[in-house]
């Protein structure tokens, strides 16, 4: 799925912008200031992006703003197997991957490349509950890891989550900090990272327990960092609303300080914005955009393309302390002619939400 100045916009990393929550606790003044609180991550089609697509170049920006990231993500590999990792760099760019990973770690940048689940239902579990197939499994993420001289690996499992049913739950648990533990060692031994990306747990004794068996509180003396995925409350198939609010994942980032060491832990949250259509009045003549028809899914906002959003006209812009998020609402009007010649017209009200410079700001003070 995301850095600059802490109150200007996220435009080079596709996905989230993560911070850090190492200024928990009491690190010293000097520390504070020197902590590169952010990191976030990269697509493969946006490291090298094709600027006459309207795509960014991650790469510039990283490096333009490298003061202030301590890691990043590449969001380059996808399992597909125990002993296969498919390489979706490779098939997006024409300059050969050893290039970035130099550039970023030749400024301090760690690169810590994710891997997310490609598997079909319950395959990824299975694979862990074999004591063969997962020592196959840890040895193929390593061999990735010293083939390339990344400095560790971020699992992004969703497929637990999203893809299996939720009766597999507690059998997925042991399964899953079994792998943690073993890949954990092997990247250890190698002075290499390991990196979890996860959706939101919620502490147990509140009666509730998001993503649960994840388990956050087994598998925090084995990880090195904890990416809580603070994003996506509200996405482009649901309901307009807020993307990433505060008031909706706090809970989890205080139980996440329950369970993992503070400096483990990044917030990630959204660099891009979704743009719902909630009515239409009148019937659209027939040259309307499909993206503005009622049953079209929610367009997405890339952050250097809000400003757009908010020149509407008519456009209202709200911002909301609670969520700590922007709610820009407009009306598109089109006229023209409807299939049959005759004159018609209609009326488009649109709700926007995306994080803007108030919404970091705002981020950023959970990590102070």
């Amino acid at each position: 799925m995301s850095k600059r100045n802490l109150r200007s916009l996220i435009s080079g990393l596709a996905i989230s912008l993560i911070f850090s929550t190492s200024l928990f606790g009491t690190a010293s003044a000097e520390d504070r200031q020197l902590r590169k609180i952010f990191s976030g991550w990269m697509t493969d089609y946006s490291t090298y992006g094709d600027t006459t697509k309207g795509q960014i170049q991650a790469m510039d920006y990283v490096v333009a703003h490298s003061e202030m990231f301590g890691q990043i993500l590449p969001f380059w590999y996808t399992l597909t197997s125990a002993t296969t990792i498919k390489d979706k760099y490779a098939t997006q760019n024409s300059i050969d991957k050893s290039i970035p990973i130099a550039t970023l770690q030749s400024l301090g940048i760690k690169v810590i490349p994710t891997i997310t689940d490609g598997t079909a239902e319950g395959v990824l579990s299975k694979i862990m509950g074999s004591d063969a197939n997962r020592t196959t499994l840890v040895k193929t993420i390593s061999d990735l890891v010293t083939a390339n001289n990344y400095d560790g690996i971020d699992l992004d499992f969703e497929g637990f989550a999203f893809v299996d049913k939720i009766a597999t739950w507690p059998t997925i648990q042991p399964r899953w900090v079994k792998f943690i533990q073993e890949l954990a060692a092997t990247l250890h031994a190698n002075n290499k990272l390991l990196s979890v990306t996860t959706p939101y747990l919620l502490d147990p004794t509140t009666g509730k327990k998001g993503y649960y068996f994840y388990a956050w509180p087994e598998i925090s003396n084995y990880i090195d960092r904890l990416n809580i995925m603070a994003y996506d409350y509200h996405k482009f198939d649901t309901a307009a609303g807020p993307i990433g609010p505060i008031s909706w994942f706090e809970p989890s980032l205080i139980y996440a300080l329950k369970s993992v060491a503070p400096w483990k832990i990044y917030i990630g949250t959204p660099n891009y914005g979704y743009n719902w259509v909630t009515k239409v009045t009148g019937v659209c003549p027939t040259n309307t955009p499909t993206s503005e028809k009622k049953s079209s899914n929610a367009a997405i906002i890339h952050q250097l393309k809000a400003q757009a959003i908010l020149d509407k006209p008519g456009a209202v812009a709200t911002y909301n302390e609670k969520f700590g998020e922007t709610n820009v609402l407009y009306t598109a009007e089109f006229n023209g002619v409807n299939k049959t010649g005759a004159t018609t017209s209609c009326k488009v009200d649109h709700s926007a939400w995306y994080v803007d410079a108030r919404g970091y700001g705002a981020r950023a003070k959970l990590v102070e």
